[in-house]
């Protein structure tokens, strides 16, 4: 939307409110519209709304401002203070107020959004079911993974076992190093299903086939 259908809205809060918010729009390098902008973009409007608002000021909290035009030029003016922000017309001030204090709330951890909490039942549901079915998936990995050998890979035998690779007909090099680099994907430390013994045994019986491809 463009700038000319944006309205610039006045939101009342107490001066440390302020501050904290602003203080927040410096450090991400962005304004307060984006701030709340991003709250509202990102949340369900139940989760906002359900949020505490940061609330008025009181009536001993205020700001002093000079008037710099008009007949009371110069004079010092005592007022509510605000944050100003320009968006879409159609958002309450408080409304605003709210996703403000949310973000902050988020920015200093004092409180934490879990998926759930974000995404409609169907979602929910949905990702529910992709769990149990990554549950059931790692459990197959584990069963269908070689189970480490006990000492050092010393024989072809042991090699071809981690390997998964038949003795006859001999594989051939470069069948070797596509079987190791499959299995590196898996069983690398860094991967989901890493495995430091399982990865360090394929190491051997990797290294020992290039080796010894020959031997029986």
């Amino acid at each position: 939307m463009s700038e000319n259908h944006k309205k610039a809205y006045i939101i009342n809060c107490s001066s440390s409110f302020r501050d904290a918010v602003l203080q927040l729009a410096q450090i991400k390098k962005v304004n307060v519209g984006d701030i709340a902008r991003s709250i509202m973009l990102t949340m369900p409007n139940d989760i906002i709304n359900s949020f505490p608002d940061p609330g008025e000021p009181t009536r001993e909290d205020r700001e002093k401002i000079t008037l710099k035009s008009g007949d009371y030029e110069g004079k010092v003016w005592r007022r509510k203070p605000r944050l100003q922000a320009r968006l879409p017309a159609g958002y309450q001030p408080i409304m605003l107020r709210k996703a403000l204090g949310l973000a902050l709330a988020l920015a200093t951890k004092q409180k934490n959004l879990h998926l759930q909490d974000v995404l409609e039942e169907p979602y929910i549901e949905t990702i529910s079911k992709l769990q149990k079915q990554n549950t059931r998936f790692f459990e197959a990995i584990q069963k269908l993974s070689f189970q480490p050998i006990n000492g050092a890979c010393t024989t072809a035998t042991e090699a071809f076992y981690i390997m998964g690779l038949p003795r006859e007909p001999r594989p051939t090099d470069e069948v070797i190093k596509k079987r190791f680099r499959e299995l590196a994907n898996i069983y690398h430390p860094d991967g989901i299903l890493g495995d430091h013994e399982r990865m360090s045994q394929l190491n051997l019986a990797f290294t020992f086939l290039r080796r010894n491809n020959n031997v029986r």
